[in-house]
């Protein structure tokens, strides 16, 4: 809780062996945990920390070196700014939390930052828009496959959802990154109340192969719900889940480098006020896209999106992208039923799953028919009481299970993914 950043270091004092006996005290009195460094949000460097809601991740990248065009590789903590409960009284710039943090992992000290606010210090861009708290964790992305992270996905408060490009400053003496931001999509404004979309859980991105939808040119597709939760029981906002073609496989341009992308696209989906059609394909009702026009307006369309049709329906959980199959939970919230004994409903939990390149069904979850006429009813699985946890994809020798907490308990879902499949582990050493 609060506005700071721990370390603590849990090297082990002897050499770990599998033969961890409890009554040996092995698990813990060879792992002594030492204090390293402590972030305070809200002064110096991190003036504009919030409340840390964005896990920060350790993940490797390129530096730029002391000799000019020299490059390293160093293992880094990326972070967004987090939460600001500025914002749990309406839908708005304001608050801390506008920022992404770089942070050196060993000392705590801030290697660089991107916000919409100046932070005073060399190493930083400040980019106009960048006035929401971020609460999400980051999607680190590695666009060219050389171990390093060089792209990072987030969205934030105000619906805006960003793309940063990581590579080294090559510059003589720099010693640092030299990042360039760009915004793929706004999808909210302060006009109407429907329109009045937040985000706070991290993207899922997949590499689309050029021609895997006839014409379409290789792309990444970034996924995406939205949904306040700060607020679980609004019901004014018609949330929705999207999905971004992000054209640009390459770097973002930046021709006067300043860390701001040239000509960058910002996508928009569908707004009540004012009345904007978008760049999105709304599929919401439509399933079936070997109707000729289904196709055609897919193919013309910069992505798509489905609107959550329950009354107050909210994303509050990151989507997963599973063998071409997004899955990803939402809550449909209920009001007060018996105000005499303050007996409250939980509201419910749905899953979904549904085509990564359509938004169509591809489970025959409503058990009407069979598997090659699916209708929309049969994108949504019902979870019971309680807002639910992401689907959280359990790998076992039998095959794939989708797990998802809830109010009462864990529900086990099998999505249909034939295997072989296996979730790969693996540790680097320094």
């Amino acid at each position: 809780g609060g506005r700071n950043i721990y370390a603590v270091d849990v090297t082990p004092s002897t050499a770990q062996t599998t033969a961890y006996t409890v009554s040996a005290g092995q698990q813990t009195n060879d792992i002594p945990p030492t204090y390293m460094w402590r972030i305070d949000g809200g002064a110096g460097d991190y003036a504009s920390l919030g409340q840390t809601w964005s896990k920060p991740q350790v993940t490797k990248l390129r530096f730029g070196t002391t000799t000019a065009n020299g490059t390293e590789d160093r293992a880094t903590i990326v972070m967004a700014g987090g939460y600001d409960d500025f914002q749990d009284g309406g839908f708005g710039p304001g608050g801390n939390g506008n920022a992404i943090y770089f942070v050196n992992p060993y000392d705590g000290s801030m290697e660089f930052v991107i916000s919409g606010t100046d932070h005073g210090v060399t190493n930083q861009i400040v980019v106009p828009g960048m006035d929401y708290p971020i609460p999400s964790d980051l999607a680190l992305m590695d666009a060219d496959g050389d171990g390093n992270t060089d792209r990072i996905y987030v969205g934030d408060t105000g619906g805006q959802l960003w793309r940063i490009d990581v590579g080294p400053d090559l510059a003589a003496g720099a010693d640092t990154i030299k990042p360039v931001v760009g915004k793929l999509a706004t999808v909210s404004n302060n006009i109407h109340p429907l329109d009045k979309r937040k985000i706070f859980y991290p993207p899922d991105v997949v590499r689309v192969p050029g021609d895997t939808i006839p014409g379409v040119a290789t792309h990444d597709l970034v996924v995406l719900t939205t949904g306040n939760r700060s607020h679980p029981l609004d019901e004014t906002v018609q949330d929705r889940i999207f999905a971004f073609r992000d054209m640009v496989i390459g770097k973002m341009v930046d021709a006067d480098a300043n860390g701001l992308a040239d000509s960058y696209t910002t996508l928009q989906g569908q707004l009540a006020d004012p009345a904007t059609t978008g760049d999105l394909m709304d599929v919401t009702d439509i399933v079936d896209f070997t109707v000729t026009a289904n196709m055609d307006a897919l193919k013309a369309a910069e992505g798509w999106y489905i609107d959550l049709e329950g009354s107050g329906e909210k994303g509050l959980a990151a989507p997963v992208v599973l063998d071409g199959k997004i899955f990803f939970t939402t809550y449909v919230p209920e009001k007060v039923i018996d105000p005499t004994k303050c007996s409250i409903q939980e509201g419910t939990g749905k899953l979904y799953a549904v085509d990564v390149l359509d938004g169509s069904a591809v489970m025959n979850w409503d058990g009407v028919g069979d598997d090659t006429n699916l209708t929309k009813s049969d994108r949504t699985y019902g979870l019971g009481s309680g807002i639910p946890s992401q689907a959280v994809p359990i790998f076992q020798p039998e095959g794939i299970t989708l797990l998802i907490g809830g109010g009462g308990g864990a529900t086990s879902v099998d999505p249909d993914i034939g295997l072989p499949r296996a979730r790969t582990y693996w540790g680097q050493e320094e």
